[in-house]
């Protein structure tokens, strides 16, 4: 009877959070054409500055939008690559971590010598270190011991990325703490 319960809250969930995503994704394309036709003409570090003040306000949705308008209309320079990482960071806030580990990923195979390589490393390591203890798993109750460890062992290599190729890098204490 109890994980009858159990599962039947589990598929209410993810029923409500399907919705809720198509609701999301229709809203959001509406709005991505605003953003575009507002930021219609920006210079590229008008546009980077737009998207990094609303990251700084954790304006998630809003900054994801500028960010992607940037990747799209000045898809390469420094504002582009720091951009990368600001969009991954977004994603992982706005509860689409989905979202956040390709973008890293792209950046990484992208630009494998950028100066913040390190912190690129560390992101994805922590995106993937809290996904563990998601919100569907706290919602589910589901003992860790039934997960799948591949995203712990991606956490794991990234951070021992970090550790052993950045060992002077400000993420390094943290990578040996979550490792």
């Amino acid at each position: 009877m109890g994980k009858d319960i159990k599962r039947f809250s589990v598929i209410k969930f993810l029923v409500a959070t399907i919705l809720a995503s198509i609701l999301f994704v229709s809203c959001a394309s509406d709005n991505l054409d605003e953003i575009r036709a507002e930021t219609k003409g920006w210079s590229v570090e008008k546009l980077y500055q737009e998207a990094s003040n609303q990251l700084a306000e954790h304006n998630w949705n809003k900054a994801i939008k500028l960010y992607e308008v940037l990747e799209a209309t000045y898809p390469y320079g420094k504002y582009a690559q720091q951009g990368m990482l600001d969009l991954a960071y977004a994603y992982y806030n706005s509860d689409t971590p989905e979202l956040a580990i390709p973008e890293i990923e792209l950046f990484m195979k992208t630009y494998p010598t950028n100066e913040n390589m390190d912190y690129a490393l560390y992101l994805k390591g922590y995106i993937l270190y809290y996904d563990e203890n998601g919100l569907l798993t706290n919602f589910s109750r589901q003992d860790l011991s039934e997960r799948d460890p591949k995203t712990l062992r991606g956490a794991y290599d990234s951070f021992a990325a970090v550790v052993t190729n950045y060992p002077n890098s400000k993420y390094v204490n943290d990578s040996k703490d979550k490792m």
